[in-house]
């Protein structure tokens, strides 16, 4: 059984809850079971010789021909790097979205800090420069060493 990874992020699982079995078509001939060896001899030389390797072949063909669906159809790649892309972009948004909310509460204490000094200071004119005036606030903050 194999649990599907992000190629280029190995600890990202891809968490889509599908089970996948990997078969060793190349030791078709040891399969003790008929039909599972008849399919994997097929997977492996593409001859059709049993049942179900047989109807398996007709839907090929059928499907091969259907140009606009094989073009429609992604590969095990493009689905893999699909998914992928938007497990990276969940986890970016999410970090700018804790980024922001740490940025805020820094900012909050910050201005606090400064703030409750000036208020400390007797420099209330002070405060209402730093509340206004972005550039006078960043002195201030320099100032004080805030």
């Amino acid at each position: 059984m194999i649990e599907r990874r992000c190629g280029a992020h190995p600890d990202l699982a891809v968490g889509d809850d599908s089970p996948w079995v990997v078969l060793n078509a190349s030791a078709w001939e040891a399969s003790a079971d008929p039909g599972l060896r008849d399919v994997l001899r097929y997977l492996r030389t593409g001859e059709a010789e049993g049942p179900l390797s047989s109807e398996i072949d007709a839907l090929v063909g059928v499907f091969n021909e259907d140009r606009e669906w094989v073009d429609r159809v992604l590969t095990y790649e493009q689905e893999t790097e699909m998914r992928c892309r938007r497990a990276r972009e969940e986890g970016r948004e999410e970090g700018r979205e804790e980024g922001r909310e740490e940025g805020r509460e820094e900012g909050e204490a910050r201005l606090g800090a400064l703030i409750g000094a000036l208020l400390a200071d007797g420099r209330s004119e002070d405060v209402a420069a730093a509340v206004e005036d972005k550039v006078r606030r960043e002195e201030l903050y320099a100032e004080l060493g805030i």
